[in-house]
C-alpha cells in the first residue's frame, strides 16, 4: 500500500506553535499551516492567492504541486515546501513599508519602492496629483519615478528618482 501523504504533509502546524515565530521561520518550516494562522505575519491577500489558484487551475495545472495552496473545506491549506518558494517569486509585495514614525525628509532619504497611497501621507503632494504627473510624462518612471505596476494594480514610488524630483521641483 502506498502512502497517501508526503512526509512535508505529515504535520500541522497551528496558531500556537507558530504566533513567536517570523516570516524567515514560518516559510523555512516544511509542514502544513493553515492560512489564517499565518496571515498576519506574511501579510498573505486570499483574493490574490485565489486568482493564481484560478489562474494555475485554467493552465489545466495542479495548484497544490504548484503553489501548495488548497482549500480543505472552509480553511485554506498551504503546503509550506512548494508555497515559500512560490511566495517569494509571486506574492511579496514589491513595496517597502511606510515607517510610522518617519516624517517626509526621512522618507525622502530613503532608496526603494513605496506605494504612492503611502508617500503621498508625508508629502505635501497629493497621490492624485502624481498620478496625473505619472500618466501624462512620458517616462514617468525614470523621470519623476512614479509609475502604475499592473502586477500590484497600484502606482509605486521609486524613491531614488522621485526624491531628487521633489527637491528640483520644491526648491
Amino acid at each position: 500500500m502506498s502512502d497517501i501523504f508526503d512526509d512535508d504533509e505529515l504535520s500541522v502546524v497551528t496558531r500556537a506553535d507558530c504566533k513567536t515565530w517570523n516570516q524567515d521561520q514560518i516559510l523555512g518550516y516544511p509542514g502544513l499551516f493553515f492560512a489564517k494562522d499565518i496571515q498576519g505575519v506574511l501579510k498573505l491577500d486570499i483574493v490574490k492567492i485565489r486568482s493564481h489558484l484560478k489562474q494555475i487551475i485554467a493552465r489545466g495545472d495542479n495548484p497544490w504541486l504548484v503553489m501548495g495552496v488548497r482549500k480543505q473545506f472552509s480553511k485554506w491549506v498551504i503546503r509550506m515546501t512548494v508555497f515559500a518558494p512560490y511566495y517569494r517569486e509571486h506574492l511579496v509585495p514589491k513595496w517597502r513599508p511606510v515607517d510610522t514614525g518617519w516624517n517626509g525628509n526621512q522618507l525622502l532619504a530613503q532608496t526603494g519602492l513605496f506605494r504612492l497611497t503611502d508617500v503621498c501621507r508625508l508629502i505635501p503632494f497629493t497621490a492624485h496629483q502624481m498620478r496625473y504627473q505619472a500618466n501624462i510624462s512620458p517616462n514617468a518612471r525614470e523621470t519623476i519615478g512614479v509609475f502604475r505596476d499592473p502586477d500590484a494594480g497600484t502606482f509605486l514610488v521609486d524613491m531614488a528618482v522621485f526624491s531628487e524630483w521633489v527637491r528640483r521641483n520644491w526648491k
